[in-house]
């Protein structure tokens, strides 16, 4: 299928406009559901291939995956893919958007996916509370732009602070045109304060694997 056969086949089903987000729209293609936030999908078949290529690596690595953490859970793409590859692994998923949320439980079955707990907060403040997971995913984009708190040294030093002695963290960064150095600023960053940092790529977005 070209990309204008894509088009044709997405239809728009429901739409809102979030005070957080901007609007965010629902689509069908192909029979499956897609969310939509500033031009960029955050849920759905796209987005679900792009960590799937980087969960694959995990899986087939020693890594014991008993407690994960998603920062930006969306629709729940990503924690279903946590759920297939770690069926046992307790999830928790902090998304800051209720209307998100909303529309995760209505067109992605958010709420039904298994050992999920769905907390609706803020990112930057939810990473105070204690806990340590062995996975760590990192996905706060709202549209195309990731909130510069999410960026900062405190924030990531926090994120370090809630990994597992033997956990890794994964952020996922758009890496086209002007994004890409803002992705290598940011892996500057990382490089302060994570041990080993390897990478996963794909056609629009770099995935940072990081470890104490």
């Amino acid at each position: 299928m070209n990309l204008l056969d894509f088009f044709r086949t997405r239809k728009l089903i429901e739409k809102v406009d979030s005070s957080i987000s901007g609007e965010v729209r629902i689509f069908k293609v192909l029979g499956k559901p897609s969310m939509v936030v500033g031009g960029l999908e955050q849920s759905g078949a796209f987005i679900g291939g792009i960590w799937k290529k980087a969960l694959k690596k995990v899986s087939h690595s020693p890594f014991a995956i008993r407690h994960s953490l998603i920062l930006g859970l969306g629709g729940g793409t990503v924690a279903q893919l946590v759920n297939k590859f770690w069926p046992d692994a307790k999830m928790v998923g902090v998304e800051i958007d209720p209307a998100v949320i909303r529309f995760g439980k209505k067109y992605f079955n958010l709420d039904k996916i298994s050992n999920l707990e769905i907390v609706n907060a803020d990112a930057v403040e939810w990473v105070e509370k204690r806990g340590k997971f062995d996975l760590i995913l990192i996905d706060v984009y709202l549209a195309d732009k990731v909130p510069q708190s999410c960026e900062t040294e405190e924030f990531l030093r926090k994120i370090k602070r809630l990994l597992s002695p033997s956990g890794l963290v994964i952020f996922n960064r758009l890496f086209y045109k002007e994004k890409k150095e803002e992705t290598r600023e940011f892996i500057g960053k990382l490089e302060k304060i994570f041990s080993r940092i390897s990478f996963v790529r794909t056609s629009s977005n770099l995935l940072t694997l990081s470890q104490k």
